[in-house]
C-alpha cells in the first residue's frame, strides 16, 4: 500500500529542524507486537522513522499547518506540536498510548505524537485512510460527552467529530513541519490548557 518514499529527504528535514536519534536500539519485533495485537499494518515510512529515531521532542517549538482546521488552529492556520512517541517501554511508548486511546478514538487511527492540550497526532492504519495523519481533539471526544450525559451517541468507530485531517502522508507532515517564531511561541504560552485526565476517563466505571 505504500508508495516509494525517499527517506533521505525525511532525514535531512529532521536534521535541519533539530531532531536527533535518541541513541536507543529499536527492533522490528517491537512494531510487530503493536501490529499483531491490534491487527493493523504500520505504513513503511513511519516504520522507518520510529525504528531509527524513536520518540523525542525537538529543540525548538514546532508547528504544522493542517488540511482541516480545528478549534486549536491559530489565526495563521498553524497548530502546535510537542513530541513523538517511541518504543522505550515507558509512559510515552506508542504501544501504551494505543492501549490508552483504544476505546476513545476510531480503531482506524493510532496515536503517534502529542500536541498541546493533551491532544493527539494520529496515523491512519486501515485501507480507507492508510498513512494519513490526523489531529484528535481531546476536548470533544465521545467518552467526555457520555460522561456529561449525552447518552444517545454513536459508537466510537463512527465518531469523527473531533478528528481532523492534517496531512495526506507522514512524509508530507514531516516535510511541512515548521519552527515556531519567538512571537508565536510567546502567544502559545498565554493559552490556558484544560483537558480531562486520562486516568479519570480510564476509571470512569
Amino acid at each position: 500500500m505504500d508508495k516509494h518514499i525517499d527517506f533521505t529527504k525525511i532525514e535531512k528535514k529532521l536534521a535541519d529542524i533539530g531532531f536527533e536519534i535518541d541513541g536507543n536500539e529499536h527492533l522490528e519485533i517491537e512494531l510487530d507486537e503493536l501490529e499483531g495485537r491490534n491487527d493493523i499494518q504500520i505504513p513503511e515510512e513511519y516504520r522507518k522513522f520510529i525504528l531509527k529515531y524513536g520518540g523525542l521532542s525537538f529543540e525548538e517549538d514546532m508547528c504544522f499547518r493542517p488540511i482541516e482546521k480545528s478549534r486549536w488552529t491559530q489565526e495563521n492556520s498553524m497548530q502546535g506540536f510537542d513530541y513523538f512517541y517511541g518504543l522505550d517501554g515507558d509512559n510515552l511508548d506508542i504501544r501504551k498510548k494505543r492501549n490508552i486511546y483504544l476505546d476513545r478514538m476510531p480503531n482506524s487511527i493510532i496515536p503517534i505524537a502529542e500536541c498541546p492540550g493533551g491532544n493527539q497526532l494520529c496515523l491512519g492504519v486501515e485501507l480507507n485512510n492508510y498513512g494519513k495523519i490526523y489531529f484528535w481533539d481531546h476536548e470533544n471526544e465521545l467518552e467526555a460527552k457520555k460522561m456529561l450525559g449525552f447518552n444517545k451517541l454513536t459508537e466510537i468507530n463512527s465518531y469523527w467529530d473531533n478528528v481532523f485531517l492534517v496531512s495526506e502522508s507522514f512524509s508530507n507532515f514531516i516535510m511541512d513541519l515548521e519552527i515556531v517564531e519567538s512571537s508565536e511561541s510567546d502567544d502559545d504560552d498565554d493559552l490556558e490548557e484544560i483537558w480531562l485526565s486520562d486516568d479519570l476517563l480510564r476509571n470512569k466505571d
